[in-house]
């Protein structure tokens, strides 16, 4: 019997045995690790889109920029007949403010 175990024929059906049980379980894991990378990479991508500016844009909002190309936040950034720029999703436009009204109940800065 001990002579049949260290047979080179016995020896490689066992090595082969192992080769095809690793095989196996390197498999299983790598597929199970592809799942888990393609579930963040869903979720990254799911938060990134939702800082789109297009996405933003495509919503009905704006990006409105002074003559210096400097975002504007607040009605304190800009002057009556100061020239602004209003980027929409499909294209810019050039304005001039006529008027400059604050909101109700903010504080001026």
């Amino acid at each position: 019997m001990r002579l049949h175990y260290l047979s080179p024929q016995q020896r490689m059906n066992e090595n082969r045995r192992r080769v095809a049980e690793y095989e196996e379980k390197l498999t299983g894991r790598m597929e199970e690790l592809l799942r888990e990378r393609r579930h963040r990479l869903a979720l990254l991508a799911g938060t990134l889109e939702s800082y789109s500016p297009v996405k933003k844009l495509s919503g009905g909002y704006a990006f409105v920029e002074d003559g210096n190309h400097q975002a504007l936040r607040s009605i304190h950034q800009i002057r009556e007949k100061d020239t602004v720029q209003i980027h929409l999703l499909d294209g810019t436009l050039t304005a001039a403010v006529t008027e400059i009204q604050a909101a109700e109940g903010v504080k001026n800065e």
